[in-house]
């Protein structure tokens, strides 16, 4: 009889069409789950961030002692959020991810006044695609929630 001698190095092609199919599969399963936790964390962020650029804008009134407008908005590009100085020039802007809109119930600005007030209530709603929204809050004390 005629044995050869195997080689103990590598895989055989066998071994790996195995290997590619089973993470083939395990990837197949798990693809929706991470793209929905993706969605959801971006929503998440882009509420916090919206949180704390107004918290930003009424630390720098108190600060400074000038009004600080900030101002709501969406254009071709997706949703973003600006800070005005009071002489009408941008002082900050900032972009939502491209996933992330304003709904309509949005307040379009707010006034973040030099004594850690708001001029008026208002929300920022944050929605993403697959219909899930976020809501900010902002009283006229100047305190900000988002639930």
């Amino acid at each position: 009889m005629n044995l050869q001698k195997r080689s103990s190095r590598g895989f055989s092609v066998q071994e790996m069409v195995v290997g590619l199919a089973t993470l083939g599969v395990v990837v197949a399963c798990t693809a929706p789950a991470y793209i929905r936790y993706r969605e959801s964390h971006e929503l998440k962020g882009a509420t916090e961030t919206v949180v704390s650029q107004i918290r930003l804008a009424r630390s720098i009134a108190l600060r400074t002692g000038v009004d600080q407008p900030m101002v709501f908005e969406t254009d071709s590009k997706g949703a973003m959020y600006k800070t005005v100085n009071p002489d009408g020039t941008v002082r900050n802007t900032g972009r939502l991810p491209n996933t992330i809109m304003y709904d309509a119930a949005t307040s379009r600005m707010f006034t973040l006044q030099s004594n850690g007030r708001v001029d008026r209530h208002g929300m920022v709603v944050l929605c993403d695609y697959s219909g899930k929204c976020d809501t900010v809050s902002v009283e006229p004390s100047g305190f900000v929630i988002s639930h």
